[in-house]
C-alpha cells in the first residue's frame, strides 16, 4: 500500500477543486483483483468501462448519512508510456461528485483508490471490475457502536463511583445481545465513635521491598513491637537493638503508611505487634500484624469495642455475544496498572478503541477523568484497526484507523476516543499495533515513554514494524484470564519493554 505524494494532491486540487480536504487525503491501495460483494446490500457499485469515466448509474436510494467510505477500484496496467492514470481517475472523481452532489460536504467518509495488478492486457483488464465502491454502515454496525458505547458509559461509572443506570445494557440483555454477570462481595463497614489503627503498605510493592530491605539490615525473623503516638509519629521500638531500630523507622516511613486509631472519636496512640516468619509461604504471610488500641498515657485500653456491619455489593459485567471474544469479562488490570506506575510521566499512551474492549476504555476513561488535569504532557492515540477497512485490503503499516490527542483536557480525550470507536470495530482479528504506536511518536517526538493498552485476544498483525520503535513498550494487556498471548511476551522481550 503506498499514500499519495503532495503532488498529487495539488494535481487534485487544481483539476477538481469541489473536493473537500478529506477526499484529497486518499489512500492509495494496491491488490492483485479486486472482488465487489454484490450480494451485500452494504455496498453499492457504480460500474466504468475500463479507461472511461462516464457513470451510468443513479443512486436514488443511498442513504447518504450511512456512507463511510468510497473506493475507487481501476487497473494499473498501461498500454503506453503516454497514459495518464492520475487524470483519468480524477475524471472520475469529477463525475461521481456531479452526480452525487451531497459527498462534497461529508468530510467524515473515508476514500480510498485501489489499484488491481492482476492483468496484463487491454483484454485481460476488461474483465476486472473498474469504478467506484460505496460501503454503507450496516444497522448492525451502528447498533454495534452504540451497544459499545452505553457499555463503556457504564464502566466509567462504575469505576468513578456513580450511580448505575443499566436500563439500556439491560434492554439488550433480554435482547439476547449482551449477557450480564453478577458477583457478589461482602465487605466490614465500621461505623459509631471507636475504630483500630492501621498499618498499610503504600502500595503492591511496598511489603516485599520492605521484606527484602529488612533482611539486608539483619531482621529476618522474631517478634517486635512500635508504638505510634496520636499523630501517626513512631514514638518507640522495642525487641530490636539502637541500629536496627533505627532501620525500621526508616523503612517503615518508606513502605507504609498508618491509619490512626480512634476511641470516642478521639485519635489515640497505638501498638503495633509484628511478627517475622520467613519460612511462611507469600509474602502478605512473612510479615503478619497486630494493633493495639493505647489510652494517651501509653497504657492498653481493656474495654475498646468496635461496632461493625457487614456491607453486600454487586458488581456486574456485561459480555458482548455478538463478536466472538471472550474477554469482557471485567477485570481492573488498567485502574490498577496506572495507579501504581505514577513515574510514567511525558508518556504516550496508545488504546485498542476496538468493540471487545469496552471495560478497559471505561477504566481509562475513569482513571483520565480523575487524573488527566494534573499531567499537562499526555499525548494519546487510539486505533481500531482500519475505520472498516475490508480485511483484504489491510497491508501492514498502512492499516489506518489511527486518531491521535494532545491534551489535559478530559472532554476532549472522551471525545476522540469516542470517535475512533464510531469509526470501526476492528474487522478480522489481527490488529495494528505498532503502526498506531509510530503514528503517536510521529505526532509527539517528544514523548518519553510508551504505554499500550492492548487485546489480549488479537495479536498484533505488525509485529515486524517493532524494530522501528526505540523506546520500550509498556502493555497493559486486557483480557488474560485464558493465558497471555505469546505474541506480547515475545514483543516485550524484543524490544525491552514490560
Amino acid at each position: 500500500m503506498r499514500t499519495f505524494y503532495t503532488a498529487l494532491a495539488t494535481l487534485l486540487m487544481c483539476t477538481t477543486p469541489s473536493l473537500s480536504k478529506a477526499q484529497l487525503n486518499t489512500q492509495r491501495i494496491e491488490t492483485e483483483v479486486f472482488k465487489p460483494k454484490y450480494h451485500d446490500p452494504n455496498y453499492r457499485y457504480c460500474k466504468m468501462d475500463f479507461n472511461e469515466s462516464s457513470i451510468r448509474k443513479e443512486f436514488s436510494d443511498i442513504e447518504f448519512d450511512k456512507i463511510q467510505s468510497i473506493t475507487l477500484v481501476y487497473t494499473q496496467f498501461r498500454a503506453t508510456e503516454r497514459f495518464d492514470q492520475l487524470a483519468l481517475n480524477t475524471r472520475r472523481m469529477d463525475k461521481l461528485l456531479k452526480v452525487l452532489p451531497q459527498l462534497k460536504h461529508r468530510s467524515d467518509i473515508k476514500w480510498y483508490w485501489v489499484a488491481q495488478t492482476g492483468c496484463t492486457s487491454p483484454s485481460e483488464c476488461r474483465e476486472m471490475f473498474h469504478g467506484f465502491e460505496i460501503a454503507l454502515r450496516s444497522d448492525e454496525y451502528l447498533s454495534r457502536t452504540s451497544r459499545d458505547s452505553a457499555m463503556v458509559e457504564y464502566y466509567i461509572s462504575k469505576y468513578l463511583g456513580k450511580a448505575l443506570d443499566t436500563r439500556a445494557l439491560d434492554s439488550l440483555v433480554a435482547e439476547g445481545k449482551l449477557v450480564k454477570e453478577c458477583d457478589t462481595t461482602y465487605h466490614t463497614a465500621h461505623f459509631g465513635n471507636s475504630r483500630y489503627g492501621a498499618m498499610r503498605p503504600i502500595n503492591n510493592k511496598s511489603q516485599k521491598k520492605f521484606l527484602q530491605q529488612l533482611k539486608k539490615a539483619g531482621i529476618e525473623s522474631g517478634e517486635f513491637e512500635i508504638t505510634v503516638d496520636s499523630r501517626r509519629k513512631i514514638k518507640e521500638v522495642k525487641g530490636l537493638s539502637p541500629e536496627q531500630s533505627a532501620a525500621l523507622k526508616s523503612l517503615i516511613k518508606r513502605h507504609y503508611k498508618f491509619t490512626s486509631a480512634r476511641y470516642h472519636d478521639e485519635r489515640i496512640p497505638t501498638r503495633y505487634v509484628l511478627a517475622l516468619n520467613p519460612r511462611s509461604k507469600g509474602f502478605s504471610n512473612k510479615l503478619m500484624t497486630k494493633s493495639i488500641p493505647l489510652t494517651t498515657e501509653y497504657s492498653t485500653i481493656d474495654s475498646f469495642f468496635v461496632k461493625t456491619h457487614t456491607q453486600q455489593k454487586i458488581y456486574c459485567d456485561y459480555v458482548d455475544t455478538t463478536n466472538g471474544k471472550t474477554n469482557q469479562i471485567d477485570e481492573i488490570v488498567v485502574l490498577k496498572t496506572l495507579q501504581r506506575n505514577p513515574e510514567w510521566a511525558h508518556a504516550l499512551v496508545v488504546t485498542d478503541v476496538t468493540g471487545s474492549m469496552s471495560p478497559y476504555i471505561g477504566q481509562f476513561l475513569a482513571w483520565h477523568q480523575l487524573h488527566l488535569k494534573h499531567n499537562k504532557t499526555s499525548s494519546f492515540v487510539f486505533f481500531n484497526d482500519g475505520d472498516n477497512m475490508r480485511d483484504e485490503l489491510k497491508q501492514v503499516g498502512q492499516v489506518g484507523g489511527n486518531y491521535f490527542v494532545k491534551t489535559n483536557n478530559y472532554a476532549e480525550l472522551k471525545t476522540i476516543a469516542y470517535q475512533a470507536m464510531r469509526a470501526g470495530t476492528g474487522g478480522d482479528l489481527p490488529e495494528n499495533n505498532f503502526e498506531a504506536v509510530l503514528y503517536g511518536l510521529e505526532k509527539n517526538k517528544g514523548a518519553q515513554n510508551i504505554i499500550m493498552i492492548a487485546d489480549n485476544l488479537a495479536t498484533p498483525r505488525d509485529l515486524e514494524l517493532l524494530s522501528k520503535i526505540k523506546m520500550p513498550v509498556h502493555i497493559i494487556l486486557c483480557g488474560t484470564s485464558t493465558g497471555i498471548n505469546v505474541a506480547y511476551l515475545n514483543a516485550a522481550r524484543q524490544n525491552h519493554g514490560t
